[in-house]
């Protein structure tokens, strides 16, 4: 029989919409004025004699007063190389737009706008925000997008993704959440196509953006930054306090980011009881030894060293970097017929990528492309203002 039970504070939240019941109540670190959690008065002690509780993944936005103090000793330990990032919302800004010119200089905020206006004007952009409502066979839809766009992206990375190794859980679990109204999902659609989903879990006032998922043909476009920005948006119409973005150092994370802090682990025990205290000592123990090995960078070492034994382990075809060159040219010749093709043929559909890096340069629409097949790897690519030759050279 084990006398120590971990569990995970941050997944119980977006898992679950529960908190822990360690917690007596929790207020914003950045605003301790501000509970937004108390637990019933009929929650019971939760530490049983000789048992120790070991609460991981603790944001610490969050601050926390734990149930029986006089009775528990809790000891706070931050998790190394866990930054996190979110965006506290001022409650004066009634838009992304007042955030943006309120919390980024102009040089900062243009290329999110203009990256934004260039995706629309380029493809038939749409934007839907799925809370409460949403049919089975959009979730099955949506979810399926969501899961080929995880997948495509961390093969090309040629890593492992946590999501995707607990998916059935999530497909489970995310629409009966979503219908009520404890999860969301955000969409950005090209026509009837999602580029960029967004699985987003609610509590109370708190907006966790959780799993992102992107079209990676798209990249050229900052979906990332797109996305956040559309979140914001609903978030301050929907007058919540704070959007959590997670931990992971991305560009749009550290762009966008207000208030970043770190996760920490609490680990309980009973006081004046000898195995209690042994047992916490040991797991507070390991957890400063596994900081030390993290600020030597050993974890960072294990994982270069990982990504060299497997760099020839390909997952599937999908993790092949296409390398691709554009050259303009003046005229099409006149005494060669090139076939026309769609820009949806299937000829052309492990090629879009650099096709549509060629809209984002020269500001076309799709709508307004020409694509002529020179051959099976090289194509004429003609808009309204330009024209080029594609040619893939792999």
């Amino acid at each position: 029989m084990s006398f120590l039970k971990k569990e995970n504070f941050f997944l119980t939240i977006i898992e679950k919409n529960l908190i822990l019941n360690y917690y007596k109540s929790l207020q914003y670190a950045f605003n301790k004025k501000h509970t937004v959690y108390n637990a019933p008065e009929s929650t019971s002690p939760v530490i049983e004699n000789n048992h120790v509780a070991s609460l991981i993944a603790f944001p610490q936005f969050l601050y926390p007063t734990f149930i029986d103090q006089n009775l528990i000793r809790a000891k706070k330990i931050t998790q190394r190389k866990q930054e996190s990032f979110g965006i506290i919302i001022d409650k004066k800004y009634k838009s992304t737009d007042d955030h943006l010119r309120a919390h980024f200089s102009k040089s900062s905020r243009t290329p999110i706008i203009k990256k934004m206006k260039r995706l629309e004007s380029c493809f038939d952009i749409g934007y839907k925000m799925f809370f409460g409502e949403m049919t089975h066979e959009e979730y099955d839809f949506i979810m399926d997008c969501s899961h080929k766009m995880i997948l495509k992206r961390f093969e090309l990375l040629n890593e492992t993704n946590f999501f995707l190794k607990k998916w059935d859980t999530y497909y489970k679990s995310i629409l009966p959440l979503l219908r009520l109204k404890k999860a969301s999902i955000l969409v950005i659609y090209d026509g009837d196509t999602p580029i960029q989903i967004s699985i987003n879990f609610h509590f109370n006032k708190m907006f966790f953006a959780v799993i992102p998922a992107f079209d990676v043909d798209y990249s050229k476009f900052g979906l990332g930054n797109i996305a956040i920005y559309k979140q914001l948006d609903w978030c301050i119409k929907n007058d919540y306090d704070y959007l959590d973005m997670g931990n992971g150092d991305l560009e749009y994370k550290v762009r966008w980011c207000n208030h970043s802090y770190n996760l920490e682990t609490h680990v309980l025990y009973r006081k004046k009881s000898v195995l209690p205290y042994l047992i916490a000592s040991l797991e507070i123990t390991k957890i400063r030894i596994k900081n030390i090995l993290k600020t030597l960078h050993v974890d960072d070492h294990l994982k270069r060293l990982k990504l060299a034994l497997n760099k020839n382990k390909r997952i599937s075809k999908n993790t092949t970097q296409l390398n691709y060159t554009l050259k303009e040219i003046k005229k099409i010749p006149k005494d060669i017929d090139f076939p026309t093709i769609n820009v949806n043929a299937p000829i052309f559909k492990n090629f879009k990528k650099p096709l549509y890096d060629y809209l984002f340069a020269h500001r076309e629409n799709i709508n307004d492309i020409v694509l002529l097949k020179i051959n099976s790897s090289s194509f004429l690519v003609k808009g309204k203002n330009s024209l080029h030759e594609l040619s893939i050279n792999n």
